[in-house]
């Protein structure tokens, strides 16, 4: 059973993984931009990758995603060993840091953060997964210490993306403990 619930979600990234279409950078030719969905490596991933090596979950999927310039998908889980568990939210994930292998092994250049399971041990093991990801060549985006951590190249109030910032993703913030007790985002 186990075996064949791993192959599903290898499936699964497989029919998600879709290369977006050529855009021109500039002056440099056309790039393709490969996407995935929610990226898991926490609880039973993380025990899997563990026994199994970093490439674990990628083995599948890399040639696919070579086929790409640019891959890009959402952590949806921190990759840290600080925080602690922000009460009353009953499902909480944390991988160990060592996992942005797995990722850098997969060939991730950036990965959103912007989602629900990121502040799940508060900013401080938001702001050690930033570090871990930008220390590995992985550009973190959607969240970081501030407005502009959270909307990197930010002009004229909007993302460089052309998206305004989400004001739900503001109230996460301000429901940390962290920004609550007046010690983390500005």
């Amino acid at each position: 059973m186990k075996k064949t619930l791993i192959m599903v979600v290898v499936l699964s990234m497989a029919v998600l993984f879709y290369p977006i279409m050529p855009v021109t950078a500039r002056g440099e030719g056309p790039v393709t931009i490969g996407a995935v969905g929610d990226i898991m490596l926490a609880r039973r991933v993380e025990k899997k990758i563990m026994t199994e090596g970093y490439s674990y979950p990628f083995d599948e999927m890399k040639p696919i995603m070579l086929t790409a310039d640019i891959v890009i998908g959402n952590l949806e889980t921190s990759l840290a060993t600080s925080g602690e568990p922000l009460a009353g939210k009953g499902i909480w994930f944390r991988a160990d840091p060592r996992l942005v292998e797995s990722l850098c092994f997969a060939g991730f250049k950036a990965l959103s953060l912007a989602n629900n399971h990121i502040l799940d041990y508060d900013s401080p093991a938001l702001l050690e997964t930033v570090q871990v990801l930008e220390k590995n060549g992985i550009r973190a985006f959607g969240a970081g210490e501030n407005i502009r951590g959270y909307c990197k190249g930010q002009t004229e109030g909007r993302c460089s993306c052309g998206f305004p910032p989400l004001g739900g993703r503001k109230q996460q913030l301000a429901n940390s403990r962290t920004a609550a007790a007046g010690k983390g985002y500005h």
